[in-house]
């Protein structure tokens, strides 16, 4: 018999629209998600944590990964909508989560026009990109994503170029534009 087990789940994205049983999770390139869950008690034993996804349409779950950890991060295919639960066993009880739903949203990000490298070969090098407009948007956030991370927001700006003086030399980066549809002009 299964148990309700009393966990306090989290889902941490770059945007997440509303507190509802359906997130809308937005993204650029390769669709993914920082999966976070938190107990709600503390307990001194650790849990080994079950990530159960089920894309809609199906009737089973899979199982994802396990983990002692209270979060992970799952690149996947292009998915328009999931399902997700996280399962444990405590002193030989089973206990589920609650049943998450997740739309997955796809934005198309400006091409860039320019890319420039500046003040290479100083203690300060930068990197420039400028980019078309997008009709009606009038604030566009800049995401990067470095060789071992995930897209970061790095910058929220009006104007369509761009300076990122946080860089480091040996290391590459990938910049994509995301509309902030909160700040269009209709």
């Amino acid at each position: 018999m299964k148990k309700k087990f009393m966990f306090l789940m989290a889902f941490i994205v770059v945007i997440i629209i509303g507190f509802s049983p359906t997130n809308s999770v937005y993204y650029v390139q390769e669709p993914s998600i920082d999966f976070t869950w938190e107990m709600v008690n503390e307990l001194t034993e650790p849990l080994l944590f079950g990530l159960y996804i089920r894309p809609d349409g199906a009737d089973d779950y899979t199982k994802v990964t396990e983990t002692f950890e209270y979060n992970y991060h799952y690149t996947f295919q292009e998915m328009p909508s999931l399902h997700w639960k996280v399962k444990t066993n405590f002193r030989n009880q089973d206990y589920d989560s609650p049943d998450f739903q997740v739309t997955m949203v796809k934005l198309q990000s400006p091409d860039i026009t320019t890319l420039t490298l500046n003040n290479h070969h100083t203690d300060s090098p930068n990197v420039q990109f400028c980019f078309n407009p997008v009709d009606n948007i009038t604030e566009y956030i800049i995401t990067r994503k470095s060789s071992a991370d995930a897209y970061t927001e790095i910058a929220t700006i009006s104007e369509t170029c761009y300076t990122d003086t946080h860089i480091t030399y040996g290391e590459y980066y990938t910049y994509a534009i995301v509309f902030n549809k909160r700040n269009t002009q209709c």
